[in-house]
């Protein structure tokens, strides 16, 4: 992509298609995605987004290597939004910790940003042929509701999660955009559905 603006985006884009997507930056490219980002969490898309982390601020240092994103990443999000953050403690482990990452984004419809660093993403070693995982990224899939039921995007469930259709699902047609919204999906500045989707977000 010809920048970070459209990479999160389409990256988002491909996600709401049904596609597990990734994309990867450095520091002030994490920054200029937080935008989409919140889209990500309002929208429960999910994505994974790899930071290799440099010197900052802004443009810093970008030949060295620094932890210099924490924070943004942690908290950079406006909002309450809740979304996950992991890291790889080894060369060897950056794949299944990027495994893992695109597990827990689908399975929780949420973004998860991988945590690298420029020593890790600059060095190189021999590791062992990584063993076939015992999980796989799995999304909840919604189905044609069946005759007489209404389909809710957003429908308040115990565990948070709900049905996330396929574009073109017969019967699953519903308002996506990052407004706040009811369990329809219809846009909604009602206190009641806010605090809902809130909850249920962080559950």
């Amino acid at each position: 992509a010809e920048d970070e603006l459209a990479s999160i985006n389409m990256c988002i884009g491909a996600s709401y298609g049904g596609e597990p997507s990734f994309t990867a930056t450095a520091g002030p490219g994490l920054a200029l995605m937080t935008e989409g980002l919140g889209l990500a969490v309002a929208s429960e898309t999910p994505v994974v987004v790899l930071d290799v982390q440099r010197g900052g601020p802004s443009t810093g240092i970008p030949t060295k290597s620094e932890q210099s994103d924490l924070n943004i990443a942690l908290y950079g999000l406006h909002g309450d939004a809740p979304h996950l953050v992991v890291a790889p403690q080894s060369i060897a482990d950056c794949l299944f910790t990027t495994q893992w990452a695109v597990h827990l984004a689908e399975a929780t419809q949420a973004p998860c940003l991988v945590l690298s660093d420029q020593s890790l993403g600059q060095s190189r070693a021999i590791v062992d042929v990584p063993a076939a995982s015992d999980f796989t990224a799995r999304r909840l899939v919604a189905q044609t509701p069946a005759e007489g039921e209404t389909f809710k995007r957003y429908a308040i469930t115990n565990s948070g999660i709900s049905p996330m259709p396929v574009p073109g699902t017969p019967g699953c047609q519903y308002t996506a955009d990052g407004l706040e919204h009811a369990e329809s999906g219809t846009p909604s500045s009602q206190v009641s559905d806010h605090a809902r989707q809130l909850d249920k977000r962080l559950r």
